[in-house]
């Protein structure tokens, strides 16, 4: 194994919603907004695969380097994950991997992690990612809303959000307003908890 002058912090793609794998998270550890260790399993593939295999790399050796000796077993299982924690009074990141040792009755894994500094986006995409765990109807609301905003209609335009909301018979709908309080765009998501359902716009006045 050969050393990296990387670190896992700079090798790291960017962390998105998408890749943050809410389907297995232990929503045990999440109490109010405080999080205790939250591990949130990254899903590695697509484009930033060969990357993410450079971060478990990195922090293989970083274990080695640590330990002395290279008790490592040959096959390694990829696995990666964002942690979340709160128990230093600030929160606090880390991008962590269980690591496969070789022990004199078998496999004996072990947990090896690395403080990382994420952006505001990426912090963003993280809170949703909670909310999705704790509060899925916000969740929804608040990811409708930020699908929205992402739309040129809306950017080109310069338009500010108003209110948005859910309707029993699962309608979004929320209320976008131009700079000069002139043009109002309404939006809305039939069936929103269909995945597969569109956005549709109307433009009201000039």
């Amino acid at each position: 194994m050969t050393q990296t002058k990387e670190t896992v912090d700079t090798l790291r793609p960017e962390i998105t919603l998408s890749a943050l794998d809410t389907t297995k998270v232990d929503k045990s550890n999440i109490i109010d907004d405080f999080c205790n260790s939250v591990s949130i399993p990254l899903k590695i593939a697509g484009e930033e695969k060969s990357a993410f295999e450079q971060v478990f790399n990195d922090l293989v050796f970083k274990y080695v380097e640590r330990n002395g000796r290279d008790d490592t077993t040959n096959s390694q299982s990829i696995n990666l994950d964002l942690v979340v924690d709160d128990n230093s009074g600030k929160r606090r990141y880390y991008i962590g991997a269980e690591i496969q040792r070789e022990d004199w009755d078998g496999n004996d894994p072990i947990y090896v992690s690395e403080k990382v500094n994420l952006t505001d986006k990426e912090q963003a995409a993280v809170e949703l990612a909670l909310l999705k765990i704790t509060n899925p109807e916000e969740y929804l609301r608040k990811y409708s809303r930020f699908q929205i905003a992402q739309l040129p209609q809306i950017i080109n335009a310069k338009m500010g959000f108003v209110i948005d909301g859910i309707r029993n018979d699962d309608l979004y709908a929320s209320v976008w307003l131009s700079q000069d309080q002139k043009t109002c765009m309404l939006a809305c998501v039939e069936r929103c908890h269909n995945p597969e359902s569109k956005i549709q716009l109307l433009k009201i006045g000039q």
